[in-house]
């Protein structure tokens, strides 16, 4: 059987196509022994590693995004409830990240979930590329290192990693991880293939790319606006 690499790319809610076709790999069981993600790939990649796929027609979160019933819209978005916005404005960015709200969201303080991600993680490889902006240089955190003991302390470390991952200014406050600071992996490179090319165990990869967008068009469209578009430009930047 072919064992595949899989690359989850950032791409704001465009990442659900992402989730679509690890889905239908799993349902037609091919083997996936590496994942690697950035940005809101990373979201759908832990959504896909918590899926009790034998039990649950999809992923938790895209089960909610799809179904969309007004429990459904809260928990989506519960995790934003964690965005603590500047008491005074500074100018370098408009929130921080709760991690503990965060971690809820994701389902990651539920047993069952964590133990879903446990057995999950013993089959396939992921990391998870960010960018370290005190040192100007990409960074791969290899979640099972990370994850060897899913517990507390573990996922304290793990949480690090994935907000690293996801965090975009001017939106979000960036990371802090041993003193140095992190922003999402896209920014250097949002289809990250290094540690798939890399891992001798990977036969093909599947990347899931969505760079190929006209940023200086919707830059313009966004810097010539006559009004307040921050907050509704967000999920398109």
């Amino acid at each position: 059987m072919t064992r595949y690499g899989f690359v989850a790319s950032g791409g704001g809610y465009r990442s659900f196509y992402t989730a679509g076709v690890l889905v239908w790999l799993k349902q037609h069981q091919q083997s996936v022994v590496h994942l690697s993600s950035t940005s809101s790939g990373n979201n759908i990649v832990i959504d896909y590693l918590l899926w009790d796929w034998q039990n649950e027609e999809l992923p938790p979160v895209l089960t909610r995004t799809v179904r969309l019933s007004v429990t459904d819209i809260f928990h989506i978005f519960s995790n934003f409830l964690g965005l603590r916005p500047q008491l005074l404005p500074s100018g370098t960015h408009l929130f921080t990240v709760d991690r503990d709200s965060c971690r809820k969201s994701l389902l990651l303080d539920d047993q069952r979930r964590r133990e879903l991600l446990a057995e999950n993680l013993k089959h396939v490889r992921w990391d998870i590329r960010a960018t370290n902006l005190s040192q100007r240089r990409g960074r791969f955190f290899n979640v099972n290192e990370i994850l060897k003991n899913i517990d507390d302390g573990s996922l304290d470390v793990f949480m690090d990693a994935f907000l690293a991952g996801i965090t975009t200014i001017p939106y979000f406050k960036a990371i802090t991880i041993d003193g140095d600071y992190y922003i999402e992996g896209g920014y250097l490179d949002n289809t990250p293939l290094r540690t798939l090319f890399e891992d001798d165990q990977v036969d093909e990869i599947i990347a899931v790319d969505f760079t190929d967008y006209d940023y200086h068009r919707e830059l313009d469209k966004l810097y010539r606006s006559k009004s307040f578009t921050l907050p509704f430009n967000s999920i398109d930047t």
